[in-house]
């Protein structure tokens, strides 16, 4: 047995299972122009070189370097004795060949750990090496040099509890990572074992492929070889172990970014970063994390991006139980999942797929463009849940929590797809598809099969700037804007959170089969400019939004520029089958719940379509199409069985020179207006110009309390007043006057222009309303009433017969009398006894002086009735009688 001897910790000794074809050692040779122990002899067998050991360490600042003879491509190294390898100084290879590291009881890396290899690495705490043609290269019942092979190493098989790799190092400064751990430009480095831990170093493979796996139980994990090296591939079934990184990077970036893959079971990144970065013209590589449960924390990143015309690769995050980012670091550098494009070159896409989804503390998903001429995609699939909360700052900006699309500039936004069982977005977190400088929006899908909850908003930044929650659709270009679609088994929106779209020619919809009663759904555009916005469409079964929640569309920007080409603002469709109901405002009186179509900006505010039987809207909450600069007003059409207005308004104004819009309200049943509520088209609201819109109403009943100041308006100030019409049977309460007063008013008037016109019709009574259809044929009475009446003293009442008919009163006292004839009595024919039906006999054309109601009738020998003029004189009147026996009417 050969020794290299140095500190205990350093001892590398030869085992002899291969005999003469044992390990030899050279120490003080030179390698690279400085001090090495070089190892040389062992086993070759065609490209492959194979040596045995019973223990290999390294000591601090000690270098090792294996020789590379001719013609062989593969280094495979095992140590069959009892212990870990401990690896404090620098492995490499005298030459171009791939090392192979073996140890099925751990392989420590400390804190001067390097690596000087020309090839690949692979260091692992697999029982042994499986190779094509069958044989193995095996660390427990290590086979003799007769038995080698030429082969190509196919896998490895684990053992029970395998090894664990670790890579430790003292960092002098808490915040330094270590660069140590590293291979050439486009090969790869692997680390495959039990658990993984790598602390406060770097794991690089520039242009190549970083594998680190982890496996807990017996197993195979597969070798396929590549052009820069080898992938490995994990069985489903296969039990894994945990990852930690802490402080620690795996990067690959270079000319084009190589692939970097995880497999554990607990994957968790503590301040720690994850890099395949395209730097040059090279299409780039991806990154796939597959384990049960990830956790990235304290400012941890994983990013795939590109930074000149080569492809970004694609990042795919795969956890069988939970995703979590949370813990954003002290230094403001936010947690997340990046797949960005920095220059000319195509983002790659982003996919993420597990039960449950959390992103808190200023986390961030977020495919973003800075220069490609499109964007990568964005899905994340959660099939229980997807959690999204707070933020996070630092002493300048705020970070909130947020999944994310968004382009900056000419290029396209990719799409952003969303899947899962429930969706909460809460305390200002935000799920956003955006373009801001002028390229293509994409779509915005989101899918829950259970339900979507939006709630809150952050705490304010140093500077004052708080996020809402929501999920957003922005567009600030004058480019066509793709879909927003939200659907959902309930939709839950509260405290200030929103639905907020700015879509250009896209369309957006929202599919809710059951809207909480205690909801709040907003739209609110982009803050960089609107563009010609088409159709909103939200389809609910009924919603309502108490304590200052509500459902609202609004178009908003915080900055007016007379060089941005704003477009007309979106118009709503809202339909709600059994009830819209809106209340409230903030504390302040600046922010009202309601449904609003508003525009802030040079062009004309969206329309509003309401269908719904009862709309309701009280404590300040508001319906509008104002314009609130210098575009006109939109329209509003309400078509409802009930509308009702305590203390909030409906309003289509306008505050500068433009026109107001127009309100249509088609109401079945009644309007009723209360404690202030005003309904009014009036233009030019700071006493400019601009014509005041119409309002027109048809309803059966207008009623408010002439004490409570609630007001139907269509005024102007300079312009011309616009016109009232209003179609209805009564009107109680507000009074058409030529200017308002402290009551209750209809007006059209203008302060210095035209007045309008207040038109009050009501509905004619239509002749024809009370027509009813008769049977032709004659109906037989004997098998329409019964001949039997109870005469007990204790018998109930039976019920009632009712004669209507020509020349009766009409079924409704509000109807007209359907004409003025009255039937004409029959006379008794004594003859007739036989059981046929009563015939209509022709009445002789005879002019009576006198119209006599019938006074009585009498039944016929066979059981027929007949009305008379006058009681019959001889037919004895029953003075006993019982109430049980149905009476004529």
């Amino acid at each position: 047995m050969l020794a290299l001897q140095t500190p205990a910790q350093a001892q590398i000794t030869a085992d002899n299972t291969l005999r003469k074809e044992s390990s030899l050692f050279a120490p003080n040779s030179t390698v690279n122009g400085a001090n090495a122990d070089l190892i040389n002899g062992g086993a070759v067998r065609g490209a492959n070189l194979f040596h045995s050991f019973t223990e290999f360490n390294i000591g601090d600042g000690q270098r090792v370097y294996f020789g590379n003879p001719a013609g062989v491509q593969n280094i495979f190294t095992r140590v069959t004795g009892g212990q870990a390898s401990n690896l404090n100084g620098t492995l490499g290879v005298n030459g171009a060949a791939n090392l192979f590291l073996i140890n099925p009881n751990g392989i420590l890396f400390g804190t001067n750990a390097r690596l000087d290899i020309s090839g690949s690495f692979l260091g692992t705490t697999a029982t042994s090496l499986k190779f094509a043609d069958g044989t193995e290269f095996n660390t427990k019942a290590p086979q003799s040099a007769e038995l080698l092979t030429v082969s190509t190493p196919i896998g490895l098989q684990f053992g029970k509890n395998p090894g664990n790799i670790s890579y430790k190092v003292q960092a002098a400064d808490s915040n330094d990572i270590y660069y140590g751990l590293e291979v050439k430009p486009s090969k790869t480095l692997s680390l495959v074992g039990g658990n993984i831990s790598l602390e406060s170093g770097n794991i690089g493979a520039s242009n190549g492929a970083i594998e680190i796996g982890s496996v807990s139980e017996p197993g195979v994990i597969s070798l396929t070889p590549t052009d820069t090296g080898w992938t490995l591939g994990y069985d489903d079934a296969l039990d894994k172990g945990n990852i930690l990184l802490s402080k620690a990077a795996l990067d690959t970036s270079g000319e084009g970014g190589g692939s970097i893959q995880l497999q554990g079971k607990y994957v968790t990144l503590n301040s720690s970063a994850i890099f395949s970065h395209t730097l040059g013209n090279q299409n780039g590589k991806n990154i796939f994390i597959n384990s049960s449960d990830l956790i990235l924390e304290n400012g941890s990143v994983v990013s795939v991006n590109t930074t000149n015309s080569g492809k970004s690769g694609d990042l795919n995050v795969f956890a069988d139980n939970s995703i979590q980012i949370r813990k954003s670091g002290s230094d403001g550098l936010a947690n997340g999942l990046y797949a960005q494009s920095l220059s000319t070159g195509a983002a790659g896409n982003l996919t993420i797929n597990t039960k449950t989804l959390t992103v808190q503390d200023g986390g961030q998903i977020s495919n973003t463009n800075f220069g490609s001429p499109r964007g990568g995609d964005l899905r994340v699939t959660a099939s229980n849940e997807i959690q999204i909360s707070g933020a996070t700052s630092d002493t300048n900006r705020l970070f909130v929590s947020s999944i994310l699309n968004d382009s900056y500039n000419t290029g396209a936004t990719g799409n952003l797809t969303m899947n899962t069982g429930k969706l909460v977005v809460r305390d200002g977190a935000r799920v956003i598809t955006s373009t801001r400088g002028g390229g293509q929006e994409g779509n915005l899908s989101v899918f829950a099969s259970d339900y979507i909850e939006l709630s809150g908003s952050s705490f304010p930044s140093p500077y004052g700037y708080y996020s809402v929650s929501g999920l957003f659709s922005q567009n600030s270009s004058n480019k066509a804007s793709n879909n927003l679609e939200v659907n959902t088994g309930k939709l839950i929106i509260r405290a200030g959170a929103g639905i907020y779209t700015s879509t250009a020619s896209g369309e957006a919809t929202i599919s809710v089969r059951n809207f909480n009663p205690s909801s709040r759904l907003l739209f609110i555009a982009s803050s960089f400019s609107i563009q010609d916005f088409t159709q909103v469409t939200v389809d609910v079964r009924s919603f309502s939004s108490p304590n200052n929640d509500n459902l609202q569309y609004e178009t908003f920007v915080s900055s007016i520029s007379n060089n941005i080409p704003y477009g007309k603002a979106t118009n709503l469709f809202i339909a709600a089958s059994d009830f819209i109901e809106l209340k409230g405002e903030t504390p302040d009186g600046k922010i009202k719940s309601g449904l609003f179509t508003d525009s802030y900006s040079v062009r004309d505010a969206g329309d509003l379509i309401i269908n719904t039987p009862l709309l309701r809207a009280f404590d300040g909450a508001r319906i509008t199409v104002s314009s609130n600069y210098e575009g006109s007003a939109g329209n509003l059409y309400i078509n409802a069985s009930k509308l009702e207005l305590d203390n909030s308004k409906i309003v289509a104004q306008t505050r500068l020179s433009n026109n107001g819009g127009n309100i249509n309200l088609n109401v079945k049943d009644l309007i009723l207006l209360r404690h202030n509520s005003e309904i009014s088209t009036t233009a030019g609201i700071e006493r400019l110009s601009g014509n005041g819109g119409n309002i027109n109403v048809n309803a059966p009943f207008i009623i408010a309390v002439p004490t409570e100041n609630s007001d139907i308006t269509a005024n102007a100030f300079s312009g011309r007043g616009g016109n009232v019409n209003i179609r209805a049977q009564s009107i109680l309460g507000i009074t058409p006057r030529l200017k308002l007063l402290p009551e209750s008013d209809i007006t059209a008037s203008s302060t210095l222009g035209v007045q309008g016109q207040v038109s009050i019709q009501q509905p004619e009574v239509q002749p024809q309303q009370g027509l009813i259809e008769l049977p032709e044929e004659v109906i037989d009475a004997t098998r329409k009433v019964a001949q039997i009446c109870p005469r007990e003293p204790d018998a109930k009442q039976l019920g009632e017969f009712t004669i209507t008919g020509r020349g009766s009163l009409p079924p409704s006292p509000i109807e007209s009398l359907p004409g003025n004839s009255t039937p004409t009595l029959a006379t008794l024919d004594t003859n007739n006894t036989s059981n046929e039906s009563v015939k209509i006999k022709q009445a002789p054309e005879v002019f009576p002086t006198q119209i006599i109601e019938a006074q009585g009738w009498v039944k016929t020998s066979d059981g027929n009735i007949e009305l008379i003029a006058a009681a019959p004189l001889g037919t004895p009147l029953k003075t006993n009688a019982r109430a049980a026996c149905p009476q004529s009417k």
